[in-house]
C-alpha cells in the first residue's frame, strides 16, 4: 500500500487555490481559507510544496535603490 501524502493538496479547490496563490489571483488570507488554516499554517504549508511566499523582483529592487540615492 501507498502513503498518502498529507502536504500535498488533497481537493481540486485546494489545488485550484494554489495554483491561484502562485498566479498571483489569490492572496494567502485567501488560501488560508480555502484550506482551513491559519495564515501562518498555510504558509508552512506551502513552503513544505515548494511554492514561494513572496515574489521579489531583484532588478526592481536594485532600482528602486537606485532612485532612492543607494548605492
Amino acid at each position: 500500500m501507498q502513503a498518502v501524502d498529507t502536504k500535498a493538496p488533497q481537493t481540486d479547490p485546494e489545488l485550484i487555490a494554489v495554483r491561484a496563490f502562485q498566479a498571483g489571483q489569490l492572496s494567502l488570507g485567501q488560501v488560508a481559507q480555502v484550506f482551513a488554516k491559519s495564515k501562518q499554517e498555510t504558509m508552512r504549508l506551502l513552503a513544505e510544496l515548494g511554492v514561494p511566499i513572496a515574489d521579489y523582483d531583484l532588478a526592481e529592487d536594485l532600482e528602486t535603490l537606485v532612485l532612492l540615492g543607494g548605492n
